[in-house]
């Protein structure tokens, strides 16, 4: 069939398979041809469809030649519709695994479950014996505790009272004004179940338990600081709460873990960057589209392989006075913060066409999120949707 590109604001209908792989292939042959990352490790990334936890995958396997298995939520496609654009990425990740003669493999399932904890701890002990690194990059926008049968849904919502601001509607094509409403305390520890960090826990447990945290292992997960003139809209709001819960949960887990002597967890921050879940967050798509443009002039724009690169290499980046390690050092330049908000002013004083060059690149960014404007693709080319490899294993 040929997949044609339809977009709803910063989501695709469907993602384009020949897209997606093309794209995985250039993040191997980027890593490949960049300096060795360090020595070989066994690796394990819950969350590895896409955005840092497939970009700290490949620079793991490629950039390191470490071993490694995924575990990632994905739909397979069928004949007559495509899967989801991480099904193709895990695809193309394993097919060059393959060709490399990396141990990998890909576990289809939700990451939440305690069946595929233990499917995903199994399939560890037989490819990889133990581990010396975790990645726990998970972004959801609801949770089925299996220890309780609830379903919780997250709830992106200010805190104490509404927050109005300007952001970019892609569908409209225009800055717009909108508010935040404010979250009811059902919807923030909802949200802090879905997005905090009992589930990162709950993982390096079960893990710890089966005997296959190797010594030195090193247990992350990724949270977010941001700016103080957008801090009522993340840290100040519910997805602030739930980092917070992930962070305290993280800095809990090292203590125990540093007592066991067996190893470390640590938070990671990485700057704001385009990627499934970033384009859910209201209020923050202005901000990161003049972000990623006064980066780019400067000529110092690090892209989500680029700090998947920096979060498995063998020198990793700064501790800050709380412990976490962090990559957004681009994000808070005052040079930088400086440009943006002047820039911000412009836009709120002036005609939006002053942001037509943020507006195309960012818009690049959300296409090639599902496989659509990535260079050296036939979009006019029929494509298997239904393709699939026996290293992509069903959780059940």
């Amino acid at each position: 069939m040929i997949v044609e590109e339809y977009f709803r604001g910063a989501r695709a209908a469907y993602a384009h398979p020949a897209g997606c792989q093309r794209q995985l292939r250039d993040w191997i042959d980027r890593v490949r041809t960049g300096p060795r990352l360090g020595d070989p490790q066994r690796v394990l990334v819950v969350g590895s469809g896409g955005g840092l936890g497939l970009a700290a995958r490949v620079a793991s396997a490629f950039g390191r030649g470490s071993a490694t298995v995924g575990v990632s939520p994905e739909r397979p496609g069928a004949a007559n519709r495509p899967g989801t654009a991480g099904w193709y990425r895990c695809l193309a990740f394993e097919r060059a695994a393959a060709e490399a003669g990396l141990a990998s493999a890909t576990l289809v399932g939700d990451g939440f479950a305690d069946t595929v904890k233990q499917a995903a701890a199994d399939l560890v002990a037989e490819r990889l014996g133990q581990l010396d690194l975790l990645v726990y990059s998970v972004a959801a926008p609801r949770r089925h505790d299996p220890r309780t049968g609830r379903l919780h849904a997250s709830a992106i919502k200010a805190i104490g009272e509404p927050v109005t601001g300007l952001d970019y509607d892609l569908a409209a094509d225009a800055v717009v004004r909108r508010t935040m409403p404010v979250a009811g305390e059902e919807e923030i520890a909802d949200t802090v179940k879905v997005m905090g960090g009992e589930d990162f826990a709950w993982w390096v447990a079960a893990l710890r338990e089966r005997g296959l945290l190797a010594t030195g292992v090193r247990c992350l997960t990724l949270s977010y600081v941001g700016v103080p003139q957008l801090a009522a809209t993340y840290r100040g709001g519910t997805l602030g709460r739930a980092k917070q819960d992930l962070e305290d949960r993280t800095r809990a887990l090292d203590a125990e873990l540093r007592a066991a002597g067996l190893g470390s967890a640590e938070v990671a921050v990485p700057r704001a960057l385009v990627t499934q879940a970033s384009t859910a967050i209201p209020l923050n798509t202005l901000y990161t589209m003049l972000l990623l443009q006064v980066l780019a002039e400067c000529s110092v724009a690090e892209d989500v392989l680029d700090q998947g690169v920096r979060l498995v290499a063998g020198s990793p980046a700064p501790l800050d006075p709380e412990g976490r390690r962090r990559l957004d050092g681009q994000e808070q330049r005052p040079d930088v913060q400086a440009e943006i908000w002047r820039r911000w002013q412009l836009v709120a004083d002036g005609p939006a066409g002053r942001l037509t060059p943020a507006v195309e690149r960012y818009r690049r960014l959300v296409r090639q999120l599902y496989g659509f404007g990535v260079d050296g693709v036939d979009y006019r080319a029929e494509v298997d949707p239904a393709e699939h490899c026996d290293r992509l294993v069903p959780a059940c």
